[in-house]
């Protein structure tokens, strides 16, 4: 099941990254009013924290599995996976460019897997975007004074993955 989990993590995150999305979380900047994420993080990190920070607080991941993406100009980035018991950390270039939760884990305001995003909608507030990506139907907040992006991943009304991660990396230049 935790290979399973990882797998379906990794996608989540190269297809974040993937140049031939319809759309990305950029695209909504101006729709949308900021959402204040600065409480957000799992394990004492937030996006953007040093891979030394992440050691310090969490120590060494149970696993860490090596991923491979493709930006705009065609030149391979390196990223890991680091895998610890309530989160997944992407890491890449030094730093924490993501992290997804897994089950039993909750965001800032209480947001888990499995809850109605009705749910989330009431604790996030209505400063929302929705957007999909081949099968994946995605709700997000942005913060922009902070540039991260909180997605949760939808499916039949309840969210079956939550990711936390910088807008840089939906970047598709």
């Amino acid at each position: 099941m935790k290979k399973g989990i990882i797998v379906i993590l990794i996608c989540l995150v190269l297809a974040a990254c993937s140049t031939e999305q319809p759309s990305v979380p950029q695209d909504f900047l101006t729709n949308i009013e900021s959402t204040d994420l600065t409480k957000e993080h799992t394990g004492g990190i937030s996006p953007g924290d040093s891979v030394q920070l992440l050691t310090d607080k969490r120590g060494q991941p149970k696993g860490k599995y090596d991923i491979k993406m493709k930006k705009a100009d065609d030149y391979d980035v390196p990223v890991q996976s680091w895998e610890y018991f309530n989160a997944t950390y992407t890491v890449t270039e030094s730093k924490v460019a993501s992290y997804n939760l897994l089950p039993d884990e909750a965001t800032h305001k209480g947001a888990k897997l499995g809850n109605s995003i009705q749910s989330v909608k009431d604790m996030y507030g209505d400063a929302y975007y929705n957007r999909e990506h081949d099968d994946l139907k995605l709700l997000g907040y942005i913060d922009k004074e902070k540039e991260w992006v909180l997605e949760f991943m939808v499916d039949q009304e309840k969210v079956t993955g939550i990711m936390m991660s910088e807008l840089s990396l939906f970047e598709t230049k």
